[in-house]
């Protein structure tokens, strides 16, 4: 406890009252303001995209910025909060020239189901499975 003391500065004059009693106050603490938990955004980690084309999967992670305090908000926990996995390189594989093999002017029944080209000449190239 620390005492107060307040001080009249000016006098009443020309018929202005008179200052109310002096009273003394008494600090109190409140204690520190609470701090919420802080997270950093999603960053990728370095492992990259489990696949270049056709749909992959890649760690995100966040960490935690400002613990919490005084009571603030505590961080999240559970699944999910810390690291997360996130579609990556969902457009379709197209096949390189390099992942081609000439395959004839028709494509035989046993072909079905894979990807491949035609070129201007009418031959079929099939991308290895």
């Amino acid at each position: 406890e620390v005492p107060q003391r307040r001080d009249v500065w000016v006098q009443p004059a020309q018929g202005g009252r008179e200052c109310p009693e002096l009273k003394q106050l008494t600090l109190v603490d409140l204690g520190p303001c609470p701090v919420d938990c802080e997270l950093s955004g999603w960053w990728d980690a370095d492992s990259g995209c489990t696949h270049a084309c056709g749909g992959g999967r890649q760690s995100q992670y966040r960490t935690v910025l400002q613990k919490p305090s005084a009571g603030g908000k505590p961080c999240p926990s559970g699944p999910g909060t810390m690291e997360r996995s996130v579609p990556c390189n969902e457009e379709p594989c197209v096949p390189t020239e390099s992942s081609l093999r000439r395959r004839g002017s028709r494509i035989v029944a046993s072909n079905c189901g894979g990807q491949g080209f035609v070129d201007p000449s009418g031959v079929v190239w099939l991308a290895d499975k």
